[in-house]
């Protein structure tokens, strides 16, 4: 019976307690190469930008930071991951790092969301908006086929550098969740790690990911994804 959890950061086990009561959590990424049909779940986490390289960009100002030893990691276990049908969990750069794979792309930097608690919005009735933390400079643009779980309630950021870091006009919201089903894949930008078990954000995410690991895609979509949720496909034009 497959019961463990690769946390997928071998230098930072802080997510263990958030994620102990649903399976062995390990930081073994070996194991998980080894013996993937013996894990429910690989949760990506924080850390450096996302290369843009891997979604197509150029960053010639520097503003994304990159580990091309991280990416390397990470693409490792995604493909392994994919192969075998294993569901996957982002959490900040982990949910950018995802968004990639699965054919989203990223803001390359935005004001506003550094050290700055603000208030998001989700299409879960349940949940409707929390207050969270806010520790990124870059945003998920989720790919056609993705859905927006919850954004900020008001914008904080006051401009949006893109592609060739150059700044761009961005009409949609500041994604804080996305969904994207064919892949197995949800992720949210905060840190719910670094709250306390209390907070709505923190419960929002273990509730999330309970439902996430137990439910199919479709009884999922219905809870977390509202018939009025931001279309993607009109912001992606």
């Amino acid at each position: 019976m497959k019961d463990r959890i690769l946390v997928l950061n071998p230098d930072n086990n802080s997510y263990a307690p958030m994620l102990r009561d649903f399976g062995e959590v390990t930081l073994d990424y070996t194991a998980f190469v080894l013996n993937p049909k013996d894990f429910k779940l690989v949760q990506f986490t924080g850390g450096e930008d996302v290369s843009p390289e891997l979604y197509g960009d150029t960053s010639p100002k520097n503003y994304c930071t990159v580990s091309k030893k991280r990416d390397e990691l990470d693409k490792k276990i995604f493909n392994v991951a994919m192969k075998s049908n294993i569901p996957m969990a982002g959490i900040c750069r982990g949910m950018q790092f995802l968004n990639v794979m699965c054919g989203g792309k990223l803001i390359h930097h935005m004001d506003g969301h550094v050290s700055n608690q603000h208030i998001v919005n989700t299409s879960c009735k349940t949940f409707d908006s929390f207050m969270t933390n806010s520790l990124h400079h870059q945003m998920c643009i989720p790919p056609a086929d993705g859905h927006i779980l919850a954004w900020s309630l008001e914008k904080q950021s006051s401009k949006y550098i893109g592609n060739k870091d150059e700044e761009i006009n961005w009409h949609g919201p500041e994604v804080e969740a996305i969904l994207i089903p064919w892949y197995k894949v949800f992720g949210v930008q905060w840190h719910p790690e670094f709250m306390v078990s209390s907070a709505k954000a923190y419960i929002y995410y273990k509730t999330l990911l309970n439902n996430f690991l137990k439910m199919n895609m479709k009884e999922f979509k219905t809870k977390y994804v509202s018939a009025d949720s931001i279309n993607i496909k009109e912001i992606n034009g």
